[in-house]
């Protein structure tokens, strides 16, 4: 038996051997569909972005994640199951793979993932190199090219 009672969000479900239930909901005059656990966050689309930057050399700890979703308010973000922040920078990473979870003030929750990588030590750098040639005697061979 499922009851409602004065257009609230609580049931009362008896009898019952299922654990998630689907069901359908109408308050006044707008429809939800959706589990139990919250109907808030039926229909909501909570794109969860980010950039990463890389870390600059293997075992270092200068990565980092800056994850933004949208679509909800009041966002807390955690990293790989850690507790809840208020901002979605994640800084002194290592390179790996990293999983963001957003939650919203409703308790909606969405996940991205995200991988570190170790950078190119040379991108961003100019190498300049200088030829030098020393013409040798035929006869001898004793020519030679430095770089």
């Amino acid at each position: 038996m499922i009851s409602f009672t004065s257009f609230s969000r609580h049931f009362n479900i008896k009898n019952l051997n299922i654990v998630l239930i689907c069901v359908s909901v109408i308050f006044s005059s707008c429809s939800k569909k959706g589990t139990l656990e919250n109907l808030d966050c039926v229909g909501l689309v909570l794109p969860l972005n980010g950039t990463v930057k890389d870390v600059s050399a293997a075992g270092l700890l200068d990565g980092s994640i800056n994850a933004l979703a949208t679509g909800a308010n009041g966002f807390m973000y955690s990293i790989n199951g850690s507790p809840y922040q208020a901002n979605g920078v994640f800084n002194a990473l290592a390179s790996g793979n990293y999983t963001v979870t957003a939650k919203s003030n409703l308790g909606c929750m969405v996940s991205a993932n995200f991988t570190v990588n170790v950078g190119d030590p040379c991108f961003g750098k100019i190498i300049t190199l200088s030829l030098a040639k020393i013409e040798s005697d035929k006869c001898a061979n004793t020519g030679k090219i430095t770089v």
